[in-house]
């Protein structure tokens, strides 16, 4: 009988540890684990596609990746071929997933449900890219002018319809898009909207533009700009671009900023509570026009610490001699009477225990 509880014993520890180990991952294989729970290994087949070519085409880069509340990469390879296969791709049958070919530094993005990426050939579209911008136009422009304090907050919002035939990527070697920007701008920065996160854009700056490398892919592409520089009154803006500008419109914040430029006209709209809107005219691919920005000055006052200077407003409403006559005609008169009176009250309690002792 003891022979038979030692066995249970040392079999119950056994079971337990051999628990333990097929319930925590190893180290190594936990990321691989989290992403094919509930799910499974698959073969991947892809076809690259040139659409413009209408053939067969090649990438650069494929990578894979699965979304949940952010991206997260599960598989990043450099393919050869126009079709090839990926072994062992975690999926998850109702899980969303973001592919990502790139050719010639232009990435290019689709959509996938797991259970859909299995069975079947997916197919990814490239383009050639090319650097005649005759079949891009812009769209639409906003400029956001910020102003806090010393310091101005510049936000372009550029939009553009690439309408190419046969079907290209504009893209040119060294910039495809030539924005004007104020003197003295700086921390430049570009991105553009196609996939599922803001793309970085290479920005080269010069004295009065940024050169931007910008893919603008067939369809239409949005690109955001922002620059920052000092405020000051009567500050001189430039617009334009080397596309013609056919519409746009200037934002200010605070809205007591004043825009002034030949043909921009003031709007009213309530879409833009806090912020002063105004439309611009057209401006000619190349060409620039120039807006005068103005508002009054917060420093109503005069500069320096609010503190330190409401202290020394105070103390010019008394002098010394004033303080010190106050304290020795008010403070010690008070004094002298909470003293006695406080004697008195100790002879008054020592009296009446006195009486109370006879």
């Amino acid at each position: 009988m003891h022979g038979r509880c030692q066995f249970a014993r040392r079999f119950g520890w056994v079971l337990g540890i051999a628990m333990i180990c097929g319930l925590v991952p190893e180290p190594w294989t936990a990321s691989a684990r989290a992403q094919t729970r509930d799910g499974f290994d698959a073969s991947v087949t892809f076809r690259v596609f040139n659409a413009t070519t209408q053939g067969p085409g090649a990438v650069d880069r494929l990578t894979i990746d699965y979304m949940t509340f952010r991206l997260n990469r599960i598989l990043d390879t450099h393919p050869s071929g126009s079709t090839f296969t990926l072994e062992g791709v975690p999926l998850k049958d109702a899980g969303h997933y973001i592919v990502t070919a790139w050719w010639r530094d232009v990435p290019y993005w689709f959509e996938y449900r797991g259970g859909k990426m299995v069975g079947d050939t997916l197919t990814v579209n490239v383009f050639d890219a090319t650097d005649d911008l005759q079949g891009v136009s812009q769209t639409g422009l906003n400029l956001v002018v910020h102003r806090r304090g010393e310091l101005l907050d510049l936000e372009y919002l550029l939009q553009f319809n690439n309408a190419t035939s046969p079907q290209r990527t504009v893209l040119a070697d060294d910039r495809t898009l030539e924005l004007a920007i104020p003197a003295g701008a700086s921390n430049p920065e570009a991105t553009y909207t196609r996939g599922p996160e803001p793309t970085p854009i290479a920005v080269a700056a010069r004295s009065d533009r940024l050169l931007l490398a910008a893919p603008l892919t067939w369809g239409k592409n949005t690109i955001r700009v922002t620059v920052q520089l000092p405020w000051a009154e009567n500050l001189e803006l430039p617009v334009g671009l080397n596309f013609p500008l056919e519409s746009w419109s200037l934002l200010l914040s605070p809205d007591w900023l004043e825009a002034v430029g030949a043909g921009l006209e003031p709007a009213q709209s309530a879409d833009f509570p806090g912020y002063a809107r105004y439309h611009g005219p057209p401006v000619d691919a190349g060409r620039t026009l120039s807006v005068r920005l103005t508002g009054p000055d917060t420093q109503t006052g005069p500069k320096g610490n609010l503190f330190a200077a409401g202290e020394d407003s105070a103390a010019t409403t008394t002098t010394p001699g004033d303080s010190e006559s106050s304290g020795q005609g008010i403070g010690v008169p008070v004094r002298l009477v909470l003293v006695l009176a406080l004697f008195a009250l100790i002879l008054l309690f020592v009296a009446s225990r006195r009486s109370q002792s006879k």
